[in-house]
């Protein structure tokens, strides 16, 4: 049957031996087999609503043993601190515009 994932995870090689640190790298993901569609890659840019753009840049890995996660969901901390601020907007606008304030 179909499988689903909310993110993936890797850690860094333990010592700081670069020969053993991933690169460049790109997770895949196929609901069929025959078209594929990126999950994941060594480089991202995140946008302001939580959605990745994957690329195969070289990556940068940090600590030795450091473990890199990227989840694919938006969690409830984004979206208090980045959507509470627009959405206090629109309805300072709405009551504005009906003549409230």
């Amino acid at each position: 049957g179909p499988a689903s994932f909310e993110g993936w995870w890797f850690r860094t090689a333990a010592d700081a031996e670069d020969s053993r640190q991933p690169a460049r790298f790109k997770l895949e993901a196929s609901d069929d087999a025959i078209n594929w569609r990126v999950e994941g890659g060594s480089t991202w840019i995140a946008s302001d609503w939580g959605e990745y753009k994957f690329g195969t840049g070289r990556f940068e890995s940090g600590a030795p043993g450091e473990v890199v996660k990227m989840e694919h969901y938006v969690g409830w901390p984004w979206a208090v601190v980045e959507l509470s601020p627009m959405l206090l907007t629109l309805v300072l606008l709405v009551a504005c515009i009906l003549g409230l304030l």
